[in-house]
């Protein structure tokens, strides 16, 4: 391999500090030196002083000599040793020629050269040039020079060496001159660096006065340099080197070959003991012919008679330019670090590049999550020479097996030139000269830049170094002998548009109404003007980018960002505003804007993206949200290792799956067997043949679409018996075929309709199976039409005993009974749904429809409400995974709590009472606090500002039809002595923060109250009595005097029709006698409103 003696790369900065430098020793402060001139003073006369008038004596004008020119010198010095008699000058004008006008002298005693430089301007800005001439030249310490040659220091520096000729012609091989300051120093310190690396020496001698310093190797290396003849002989082909830096110039490969020469005696040779090293040229040394002519002279050329070789650096008789290992480590050239340095090896991208290269197959692991579910994913990678492509793609199954899918399962949607672009069929990795490049391999268009770190694994701990998995059975198993790894992270080269498939949920401002994730255009994103800084959650028009967490798009280009309060003070607040743009990439609109900082550490654990820059953009009939990759980024989050296949099996071996849903292949209608065989196919096949023995005595228990419960109980006989809903509904029969399970009944008028199925088995655990299902149904449709469908589908089914329960029963327990009681009870019910309770809330309606409400936070406080009062509480997830509630910090344990069941949209709670030592079970409904519980306005009155009436009267019998219309499908609670009976109040308002037009009704546990109004000239309050009229129907009489003075008497009913625990909507009718009377058969108002209970510092 070829070696150039100067490489300098640069690293320039606008903030760089330059040092001056000089020569060293005495000569530091003597650039200067002038001759002063002493001027004799001006003499006056002065007349002698008289008292009476005089005439006026001029005295005669001495007038001083003109002064002599102070004369500016600037010293240099001359060194091989101190060099007498040479020849110095300035190179004014750059010509490296002496010229007439230049200041030029020849060097006296100790080599010093002193300038007159009294004509010229800042001399320190010119290069210094010395001719040794032969036959003048002396050396002070060896005598008459041996041959003539020529040397320069760079601007500024006053020794003149063959170190500092060096470094002049390194610079000039580095620079052009069009450099600032700066830069060219830059360039110098680069060239000392270079110099003093190659030789062995330290750097501060590469311009310094090293005999005065004392520095033996410095000394030895300037004066091996003259000896070898490398220096140019005269100006003319001083200029002739500096014309030509390639790496066959002569004086470059002569350079190299000396400067090892030197540094191989350097480095084994202590400072003081160089007076008595020997030369490493001898007399028998030629240094004038060259025979094979390639610029070196023979007594430096390894291979005088090879013009392409020149050096052995490692000495195998190699020459460096054919030999591939220059310094014998074991590692080629091309992909060592440093080629002549044994010590250093691969960097380390060559190092992952040779370690894939080697490994013919290698892999990649991923986690991905399926449903709140993690799985498992392997790439495999086989070799091609400098190309890596996908050959395959694995599931890794719950027994450590693993399933064979297609690669286009392993797919992204990206923006390609053909627009929003599926891109399965894997990846190919790029190894080609020395760097890692990864694209799709369809779509090369598309590439990342990869950047590897080899990782040697063997003893390691397995779970500590496998990225982030959380899978692990034992999380101190170790790697094994021979385990290798290269954890690796991406760069885009281009921006990289993506989407991530789902849907946005879309808010239209509405306070909910027509919220949705139903969006079909960009144009439905954005609102004409903003909703402000603190708004009303429900008038915000945007989009929701996580749980409580959303953007605004104005019209005017501006996106607003804002947080969401929907248990407290129903408001948004906006933290943070930037703009928005709308562009036309390959055929597609793509809405684009980048969240500030401050907004991804505000959300915190809400900002769950990749990247700050979110995209908008229509795909398949819907806005679906994604992500840009702008190029140059590394891709946060996306980090994962290529392995061997001994770290690969390792890791595989160390984890535990969950056993999940493979949906790929799934068909609603008119699906074909051949259907079914491809979905089997999809999810990696059968993972094992079912066998009569793992059916018979077994029931398989599911939940379907609609949330009803299917149970299938399997004979010995052949027969399986169906459970809907825990009632046996039809009983089919059953056969092994192959690897699967057919099972088939007839019924109807001659056994014209059928039901018949086929299970795959695709996964499985003792307590569960994943299975893909065929199914086909004829029957006859409500025209009595004989017809069949069929369906591909899959799911998850539960085994349990022939015997045993469908679901999980919890046995009422009135106590006392212990905690371990409680624990066996649910370890009986064997596979249990996962809690997710944090930052969420669940609702329970009691038998006498009250409500009781818990909101989880992430801090593990929580809010209970028992009929909208709220009342703090702390929660936390006990090593048992089950939930423990308590009243506040350091009080007893109030209830452990634990989710048995989440079917059917209901969330059945095992419940273990701790004060009461009880145990029983109870069901909550999940609630969403981010949609608004809003007022139902079901043929309401409105009302007629002008005659201050209702615009239309309602009968009570409408009240009531339309309190049945706004409670179908909802949530409902009921006004009841029970809900009443510590007293409650209902505000339309927040007690905190009252603004006008507040309504509050004050209902006391004795049957009287207080109703308060605001109109907004403050609050007026009326007593009231009330009394439960019906059930779910409060009454509530008030007596008042109105504005004229004159009595009313007014009777309001109020009914409940939603409720999410925290806020009520109810509908109001009102009897009047201000209106048409209080009389059973009377018209009256009907409103609605929503009431919760005022918080209450």
């Amino acid at each position: 391999m070829k070696k150039k003696l100067l490489f300098v790369a640069l690293a320039l900065s606008s903030s760089i500090s330059l040092v001056g430098c000089g020569g060293d020793g005495d000569d530091k402060n003597t650039g200067k030196v002038t001759t002063p001139i002493v001027i004799p003073p001006m003499v006056t006369a002065i007349p002698p002083v008289v008292t009476a008038p005089a005439p006026v004596v001029i005295p005669p004008v001495v007038t001083a000599p003109t002064p002599v020119p102070t004369s500016v010198f600037y010293n240099v010095k001359v060194i091989d040793g101190y060099l007498k008699n040479a020849q110095v000058w300035l190179d004014i004008d750059g010509d490296k020629q002496r010229d007439d006008d230049e200041p030029s002298i020849l060097s006296g005693d100790g080599g010093v050269a002193q300038l007159d430089v009294t004509n010229t301007v800042n001399p320190e800005q010119y290069s210094a040039f010395a001719k040794i001439i032969f036959g003048q030249t002396v050396d002070e310490d060896t005598g008459p020079v041996a041959h003539g040659y020529v040397m320069s220091a760079p601007p500024g520096e006053k020794v003149i060496s063959p170190l500092s000729t060096l470094v002049s012609i390194g610079i000039a091989h580095n620079t052009d001159g069009t450099e600032t300051a700066e830069e060219r120093a830059v360039i110098q310190q680069a060239v000392i660096t270079q110099i003093a690396n190659d030789l062995g020496i330290q750097e501060e001698y590469v311009l310094g006065d090293y005999i005065a310093s004392g520095s033996g190797s410095a000394a030895y290396a300037a004066e091996h340099i003259v000896i070898s003849k490398i220096l140019p002989n005269d100006t003319d082909e001083f200029t002739v080197i500096i014309a030509d830096n390639s790496d066959d110039a002569a004086f470059n490969k002569q350079v190299s070959v000396v400067s090892d020469m030197i540094k191989g005696v350097v480095e084994i040779t202590a400072e003081e003991d160089f007076d008595t090293q020997v030369s490493i040229f001898d007399d028998d040394d030629d240094l004038d012919t060259d025979s094979d002519g390639d610029g070196l002279p023979d007594g430096l050329d390894t291979f005088p008679n090879d013009a392409n070789e020149w050096l052995d650096f490692d000495g195998d008789l190699i020459g460096n330019n054919a030999d591939p290992d220059d310094d014998n480590d074991g590692v080629i050239d091309e992909l060592d670090i440093d080629p002549f340095d044994p010590a250093l090896g691969l960097s380390e991208t060559k190092q992952v590049i040779q370690f894939l290269q080697n490994s013919s197959i290698f892999y990649t692991l991923s986690e991905e999550l399926n449903d709140n579910v993690s799985e498992l994913y392997i790439d495999g990678f086989v070799v091609n020479g400098d190309l890596a492509v996908t050959e395959s793609y694995q599931r890794i199954r719950t027994d450590n097996s693993s399933a064979s899918l297609s690669t286009e399962m392993s797919s992204d949607l990206l923006l390609t030139v053909l627009g929003w672009t599926n891109v399965g069929g894997g990846y190919t990795l790029d190894l080609a000269d020395g760097m890692l490049t990864a694209y799709p391999t369809r779509y090369s268009d598309i590439s990342y830049q990869v950047t590897s770190v080899m990782s040697e694994l063997s003893g390691l701990n397995i779970a500590e170094n496998s990225i982030n998995w959380e899978m692990f059975i034992d999380d101190s198993t170790v790697y094994p002998e021979g385990a290798i790894s290269a954890l690796f992270s991406l760069t885009a080269n281009q921006d990289t548009y993506s989407l991530s498939g789902d849907a946005i949920w879309v808010l239209r401002g509405n306070s909910g109404v027509g919220d949705g994730a139903d969006a079909t255009t960009l144009n439905e994103l954005i609102t004409a003007s903003s909703a402000g800084n603190n708004p009303d959650s429900g008038l915000v028009h945007g989009v929701s980018l996580g749980q409580h967490v959303g953007v605004e798009l104005v019209a005017d280009n501006t996106v607003n960002f804002y947080t969401f309060d929907f248990s407290e003070m129903e408001t948004a607040q906006k933290i943070a505003s930037t703009t928005w743009s709308l562009t036309s990439l390959n055929g597609e609109e793509i809405i684009s804007f980048t969240a500030p900082q401050m907004v991804i550490d505000s959300w915190v654990d809400r900002w769950v993206y990749d990247s700050p820059h979110i995209i908008f953009s229509v795909y398949q009939d819907r806005v679906v949200r994604g992500s840009v990759q702008k190029s140059g980024e590394l891709i946060d989050g996306d980090k994962s290792a290529f392995m061997n296949e001994v770290a690969k099996n390792a890791v595989v071996n160390a984890v535990q799956v969950d056993i999940t849903v493979c949906g790929s292949g799934d068909i609603d209608t008119d699906a074909s067997l051949d259907d079914f065989e491809q979905a089997v196919s999809n999810c990696g096949g059968s993972s094992q043949p079912i066998t009569s023995e793992m059916l018979t005595l077994q029931s398989f228990h599911r939940i379907d679409d609609q949330g009803e419960s299917r149970n299938h109980v399997f004979s010995n006989d052949g027969t399986v018996v169906v459970y809907e809903q825990g009632i046996e509904s039809y009983t089919q029969d059953w056969s092994i075929n192959g690897d699967r399970i057919q099972l088939s009944n007839t019924f109807g008028e001659n056994g014209e309709e059928s039901n018949n199925s086929i299970w795959a088995l695709l996964d499985s655990t003792d307590a569960a199976w994943s299975m893909k299902v065929y199914d086909s149904a004829t029957y006859r449709d409500g025209d009595n039409q004989l017809i069949t469908n069929s369906e591909v589908w899959s799911g998850l089914l539960d085994l349990r005993d022939a015997d045993g329960a469908y679901d999980c029963e919890i046995r009422y327990n009135s106590g006392p009974a212990s905690i371990d009681e409680f624990n066996a009870q649910l370890a009986a019910c064997g596979v249990l749904p996962d809690m997710d309770l944090a930052d969420n809330s669940i609702l329970r309606i009691t038998g006498s429809l009250q409500t009781r409400s818990y909101v989880f936070n992430l801090d593990n406080t929580a809010f209970y409400y028992r009929n909208g009062v709220k009342y703090n509480r702390i929660w936390a997830i006990n090593d048992d995974s089950n939930l423990e509630l308590y009243n506040g910090e350091e009080q007893p344990l109030n209830y452990v709590m634990r989710l048995v069941d989440d079917t059917n949209g209901n969330l059945k709670f095992a419940v273990y009472d701790n004060g009461r030592q009880s145990i029983w079970s109870t069901t909550y409904k999940g609630v969403d606090l981010s949609v608004d519980i809003l007022a139902c306005e079901d043929l309401d009155s409105g009302w007629d500002e002008v005659n201050d009436v209702p615009l239309t009267y309602r009968s009570f019998d409408e009240f009531k039809q339309a309190v049945t219309s706004c409670q179908d499908g909802k949530l409902l609670a009921a006004f009841s002595d029970g809900l009443i009976d510590r007293g409650i109040t209902l505000t339309t308002g927040d007690a905190l923060n009252q603004a006008d037009d507040i309504d509050t009704y004050q209902f006391n546990q004795d049957g009287s109250g207080v109703f308060t109004y605001n109109n907004g000239a403050g609050d007026v309050s009326v007593p009231m009595t009330w009394i439960i009229y019906e059930e779910g129907i409060v009454k509530i009489v008030m007596e008042y005097t109105d504005g004229n003075d004159v009595a009313q008497t007014a009777h309001d009913y109020l009914t409940i029709v939603e409720t999410n625990g925290i806020d009520f909507s109810v509908k109001v009718f009102s009897r009047s006698t201000a209106l048409q009377g209080i009389d059973d058969t009377d018209l009256g108002e009907l409103g609605s409103r929503v009431l919760k209970v005022p918080d209450v510092e």
